[in-house]
């Protein structure tokens, strides 16, 4: 089902999970007109505007582009990353701003919430990732790179860190384990973050082009990343190794996913408009 009811491009997306304490389905858009809407979606054929978010302006700057937009695990939040280099938490129910958070230098282009919640990452245009405990408000790990007031290395409180992406990070996934994180880049790589160590494990050179997303599959063995290089891959974690690549035939992979019962990964181009459904074989079937 689509509808129209924008007047610029729509940069993000999300619908909430069957968990949300609401009992109801959300989708969360945002655009490069600075607003992200929320829709009550329960009825797919008839969706409802609930709320338009615009966001607060810091002193005289303006409020940026949403480029990314996530829902919270399990509550009545959402949370909208934006071209102005700042984060913002939202109440679904009333739409009001709970929120900013400053700590970025570019444009924030994912945001990613822990399995239990507690957690968000955000992901921006240099390379930079942070960690945030929601419960504080506090920034608790920065993942690759070097930025004013942080040492770049690694420390119990893991304020900096080394051997984060050369380019943009386009996308993220917490593992269901809750201490991996995956991050793609521009730079075509797949990077595994460990939280307990607060380091990079693994580096994994998987594409020819930008890393535009990643998914774990529910039970945290198997990591499926979608590239603009027309593949989308499976990685089995216990090593990372490669199980499977799909040639697709969608020339620009944008998104992909896992059925939440293990048995489908989807995958959605761009130039061609189109959304493939693969079945998993039974050699990857055996690994889950």
């Amino acid at each position: 089902r689509y509808w129209r009811d924008w007047s610029s491009d729509v940069c993000s997306s999300d619908l909430n999970n069957t968990t949300c304490t609401l009992q109801k389905s959300f989708l969360i858009s945002g655009s490069s007109d600075c607003k992200a809407k929320i829709w009550d979606v329960s009825n797919p054929l008839s969706p409802q505007e609930l709320h338009t978010l615009i966001a607060s302006p810091i002193g005289s700057l303006p409020s940026g582009a949403v480029t990314a937009v996530r829902f919270h695990t399990f509550g009545k939040h959402a949370f909208t990353g934006s071209s102005d280099t700042m984060w913002r938490t939202w109440d679904i129910e009333t739409g009001q701003e709970l929120l900013i958070q400053e700590g970025h230098v570019k444009e924030i282009k994912e945001i990613e919430v822990h399995v239990d919640g507690s957690l968000v990452a955000t992901g921006d245009e240099s390379g930079i990732g942070h960690i945030w405990d929601l419960r504080s408000g506090k920034r608790i790990w920065t993942m690759g790179g070097k930025i004013a007031g942080l040492a770049n290395t690694n420390t119990n409180s893991g304020e900096g860190s080394i051997g984060g992406h050369s380019g943009k990070i386009i996308s993220m996934s917490w593992s269901p384990n809750g201490i991996d994180l995956a991050s793609g880049g521009d730079d075509n790589l797949i990077k595994i973050w460990d939280l307990r160590k607060r380091k990079n494990i693994y580096s994994i050179p998987g594409h020819k082009k930008l890393v535009s997303s990643l998914k774990y599959n529910r039970n945290g063995s198997v990591l499926v990343s979608a590239s603009f290089d027309n593949t989308c891959k499976i990685w089995n974690t216990r090593n990372f190794a490669l199980i499977k690549a799909l040639s697709t035939n969608h020339n620009l992979v944008t998104a992909c996913d896992v059925a939440a019962d293990n048995d489908m990964i989807v995958t959605v181009g761009w130039q061609d408009n189109t959304f493939k459904q693969w079945k998993y074989d039974p050699i990857l079937a055996s690994i889950l």
